[in-house]
């Protein structure tokens, strides 16, 4: 049968995967490998090991088809031949049921299932996060959003519907727009003539706390693909950019990417803020962003093969980097600048764990903090926390 060929393709690739590189990093080069593999099966293939990495740490004895059947049941994937054989295969039915009925089945079927061991770090989530919502959001794939520029908005919505793409505009953010996971967005012209930024819509929401900021002088320290710099370019007049990675690469697509969207105001350099701020010697600045290297734990819904992955050890390196790196950039911040910290991370020792010592070592005054997409299914999850230098 069909479906029993695409099984041992799904196991095959699963057997293969060593955790890095990233998981959509490794099948997209699986699948350049097998350049005859149609786009039907890419997808398949994707759903199946996602599925499978779903599970977390639950049920880890049994076949591994058989964790992928239970996966998929639960992440509640119907309308394919390939699954629902999976199911009949191991008496799953219900799949039509909601997640909390889905997961109710299973315990009866599965009595060593617990919810638990889908996201198994629940003594290290952070009071701003919901565990048992951690649990369950780790079975839904998260929608794509995206920011899209004020004067351009028009102009976006008339692409996306000549191109019969649904799409939502956020209620509360109406430059914010979300569509289905899976949605390709990148060949668009509005896109290439950067007329909206692929942003997860809690990474725009985390900019959202800042006061009125006209003229200012900011530096995103750790500025990665830019688009927290190319949401502060759209929102504050008279904005003068200073943006630091350590990656070079990173910095010359930030670069293309600023010159497509018109933000003129800016300078690059390449630097290690762990190290030191040698590159901002003689800046003061009147905001600063530190979107800092994290686990990534509040995406991992997206990226569920982390929960496999991850060393809790990784918490205490990321830790001391996110120390380094705050030490160094804070000492140019002006007498009542703003400084922004954010992680993608929901555990307290990459957040709030670390938080209160540095505003006391640096005379901070703690202005707000927040969990971010907390109990929200379709978003990733962040922390934010707002200081200001008296």
């Amino acid at each position: 049968m069909r479906e029993d060929a695409q099984l041992r393709t799904a196991l095959s690739l699963l057997a293969s995967y060593t955790g890095k590189p990233s998981l959509p990093v490794f099948l997209k080069n699986s699948f350049r490998e097998h350049p005859n593999m149609g786009s039907r099966d890419r997808r398949l293939y994707t759903a199946a090991i996602y599925a499978y990495y779903r599970m977390g740490k639950a049920l880890p004895d049994l076949p591994r088809e058989q964790r992928i059947a239970i996966g998929a049941f639960l992440s509640g994937i119907s309308n394919q031949d390939f699954f629902t054989n999976l199911y009949t295969r191991y008496s799953l039915e219900g799949v039509d049921a909601d997640l909390e009925q889905r997961l109710l089945l299973i315990s009866k079927a599965y009595p060593a299932f617990k919810t638990t061991d889908l996201y198994p770090f629940l003594t290290n989530v952070s009071r701003y996060f919901n565990a048992v919502h951690l649990q369950h959001a780790i079975l839904v794939q998260p929608l794509v959003w995206i920011r899209v520029k004020k004067s351009q908005q028009l102009a976006v919505q008339a692409e996306l519907e000549k191109n019969a793409i649904p799409y939502q505009i956020d209620a509360s953010m109406p430059q914010t727009v979300s569509f289905a996971s899976g949605v390709s967005l990148t060949k668009l012209q509005s896109f290439e003539k950067g007329y909206f930024e692929i942003q997860d819509r809690s990474s725009q929401e985390s900019l959202s706390i800042l006061p009125a900021l006209k003229n200012s002088y900011a530096w995103d320290v750790c500025a990665g693909s830019g688009g927290k710099s190319l949401q502060l370019a759209d929102t504050i007049e008279g904005l003068k950019l200073f943006c630091t990675d350590v990656r070079k690469s990173i910095l010359d697509n930030l670069q293309i990417r600023f010159r497509k969207a018109g933000v003129k105001n800016f300078s690059l350099f390449e630097a290690d803020l762990a190290v030191s701020a040698k590159a901002a010697t003689g800046k003061k600045f009147d905001l600063i962003v530190a979107d800092v290297p994290c686990s990534g734990s509040g995406t991992w819904a997206r990226n569920p093969d982390r929960v496999s992955f991850f060393d809790k050890k990784e918490m205490e390196r990321y830790q001391a980097l996110q120390q380094g790196i705050i030490s160094n950039a804070l000492p140019t911040l002006k007498s009542g600048g703003y400084f922004v910290y954010i992680t993608c991370s929901v555990f307290k020792q990459e957040n709030e764990g670390i938080v209160d010592a540095f505003a006391k070592e640096h005379g901070l005054s703690i202005l707000s903090m927040q969990g971010i997409g907390a109990e929200d299914f379709t978003v990733d999850k962040l922390f934010v926390a707002l200081f200001q230098k008296p």
